[in-house]
């Protein structure tokens, strides 16, 4: 652990008073003007990339929502049959004391029918005319208000749902809002009871879907660019038994997008304008009082207790640096890591002789690991935008995951959860270098890819053992549920979508920290939390986890267990996780430390 601090007394000499500014001053003038220059161009690039990605996207879940609904009603085959069939005749009602009234006629004429979804197509055939009628004139009232809802929340452009047959296009359900026509400003075409001709041209990909040509995936989104109307329709289809029976489509403007991230990206190149100019006056003015002066006493402070091994001393010049920033915070870490080692090194001075004394020093490791984690829930009792919850069990006395979380202000919540090669006590010292690092470095920057970046450097820097760290880092902006996150090589974070349950957040993730000091800079991913969303995070230990007969839990049965409860607090959805790996595991020792968190976003 010392020989991570170790350097070479030459650097003392090297570290000239002033050097710094005057080596980056000039560049630092280029820089910001280059900045400027690219930041104003990259911004109008991915503006139209983006937005039209964007408009595909949401449309594309709109239309999946909406689908998922249909799909609830056991009749909707037979149903469909039966509204082309009345379609000039069925005379839907929209209102909603109509469908109350409707629905309350039905019962009453079925008083055995339980849910109306669960009705079966033989049910539904079997149903007098009349009762049959009400039934399709109920559900499609049901449906509209459904479709009504969405439009209400997402604000697509048009929400509607057809069957395509012998060449023709049926449309069936469709989504409005106050007194918008029930056909929306695209005519009649999406009123029950049109008919249209399915031309292929001018809809490749929803003839491909109707075709057979290419199977839907819920992880992919297949839209048409209708360039009159200026918007993006995505297609989601129905299937009973193997055949596309309806599609729902759903489409979002491209100018509605372009008018929501138009001001934000003024906004920001703005921004970056003004901070930047700001911070190259304020930056060449402080530098030397607030940067160079402590990071050189700092550097002098570590490199003489290497030579006088004064604990003392060294704790007490340490904790004399006061900038008020994160220099003194890690002036601070040092000198409690320091203390801790030095109290570390006489613990085994004390129990080489009895080696029964290394049980109680290792019990003295752990709870000192486990007080470095937080440990209280909930911990911020005044904050209702989010709930939280985290464990952490080592496979030995002591381990190398650890997980950490805290407001670095009032509106973001920083989210770390990492897992150090080995296991023992010089995973555990490595475990509290790397949360104290990217503690501090998280503390005064927003961007994981940064936080990562300089943590790597961090660690590598005297890693002379080659030990290693995974970690996913997601900054959290609970005002409205964006995230940022950046992956270090560690496990695919499991999101929690209302409505659509858990799925492996999956993609390229960068390479571990501690391996290489010169890798590229780290990546980032960003994504929405909408209220009632979760984020599950985990180390190895949960998929590695072994029954007797070696085999792996792997994470479909984690997907499996999240997803038998997915609204559960977090307090619960770790408690399943952990009692399903008890049941799998049947006894069968365990080899890796096993830690989880669980994020719920409530709402800003």
């Amino acid at each position: 652990m010392i020989s991570f601090f170790a350097k070479d007394k030459e650097n003392k000499d090297k570290a000239g008073k002033n050097g710094i500014v005057k080596q980056i001053q000039a560049p630092l003038m280029i820089f910001v003007l280059i900045l400027v220059v690219l930041t104003a161009a990259l911004c109008t690039v991915l503006i139209l990339r983006m937005s039209s990605r964007a408009a595909m996207r949401q449309a594309s879940n709109q239309a999946a929502i909406a689908a998922g609904i249909m799909s609830e009603y056991n009749a909707l085959p037979e149903l469909i049959d039966y509204w082309v069939e009345h379609k000039d005749d069925l005379e839907p009602v929209y209102d909603d004391a109509g469908i109350d009234d409707m629905e309350t006629q039905f019962r009453d004429q079925n008083p055995y029918t339980d849910a109306l979804e669960d009705v079966t197509g033989e049910e539904f055939k079997d149903l007098p005319e009349e009762d049959k009628r009400l039934f399709a004139r109920l559900v499609m009232g049901r449906l509209s208000r459904n479709f009504d809802a969405l439009k209400e929340v997402f604000s697509p452009k048009w929400l509607f749902s057809f069957a395509v047959i012998d060449g023709n296009m049926y449309y069936l359900v469709t989504g409005t809002i106050a007194d918008e026509a029930r056909f929306s400003e695209g005519g009649d075409i999406f009123e029950l009871g049109v008919v249209t001709y399915f031309d292929i041209s001018l809809y490749p990909n929803l003839h491909a879907l109707v075709d057979g040509t290419i199977r839907y995936s819920r992880d992919e989104f297949y839209s048409d660019m209708d360039t009159e109307l200026g918007a993006a329709g995505s297609w989601v289809p129905i299937e009973s038994d193997g055949k596309i029976i309806a599609v729902v489509g759903s489409s979002k403007s491209y100018i509605d997008i372009l008018r929501e991230w138009i001001p934000a990206v003024i906004g920001l190149i703005v921004l970056i304008i003004v901070v930047f100019i700001y911070l190259e006056i304020w930056i060449i003015g402080l530098l030397k009082k607030r940067v160079i002066n402590p990071v050189i006493a700092e550097e002098t402070t570590i490199l003489d207790y290497m030579d006088t091994k004064d604990t003392a001393l060294t704790v007490e010049k340490l904790k004399s640096i006061n900038t008020g920033n994160e220099i003194e915070s890690l002036a601070v870490s040092f000198s409690q890591m320091i203390e801790e080692i030095e109290r570390y090194v006489e613990h085994i001075r004390e129990i080489t002789a009895e080696s029964e004394r290394i049980g109680a020093e290792l019990n003295v490791a752990k709870q000192i690991q486990e007080d470095m984690l937080p440990s209280v829930f909930p911990p911020y009792p005044g904050r209702n935008e989010f709930e939280i919850y985290a464990s952490m069990d080592p496979a030995k006395e002591v381990g190398g995951d650890f997980y950490d979380f805290f407001l670095k202000d009032e509106d973001h919540l920083v989210i770390v959860i990492g897992d150090v090669s080995g296991k023992g006590v010089p995973a555990a010292l490595i475990m509290a270098i790397s949360k104290n690092t990217v503690r501090n470095l998280a503390s005064g920057s927003d961007s994981p890819a940064e936080i990562l970046t300089q943590a790597n450097k961090a660690l590598c820097d005297g890693n002379e053992e080659g030990m290693f760290v995974t970690l996913w880092i997601g900054i959290v902006d609970l005002t409205c549920g964006h995230v940022i996150s950046g992956n270090a090589g560690h496990e695919h974070p499991a999101i929690f979508r209302t409505g659509a349950g858990y799925e492996l957040d999956i993609y390229d993730h960068d390479m571990p920290l501690g391996l290489l000091p010169d890798v590229a800079p780290y990546g980032e991913k960003e994504f929405d939390l909408h209220p009632g969303d979760s984020i599950f995070v985990y180390t190895d230990g949960i998929p590695e986890a072994t029954d007797p007969s070696e085999e792996f839990f792997g994470t479909d049965r984690l997907l499996e267990v999240l997803n038998t409860d997915p609204d559960a607090d977090p307090e619960n959805v770790i408690s399943n996780v952990k009692s399903r790996i008890e049941a799998f595991s049947s006894g069968a020792e365990q080899f890796d430390d096993i830690t989880m968190l669980c994020f719920k976003y409530l709402g800003g």
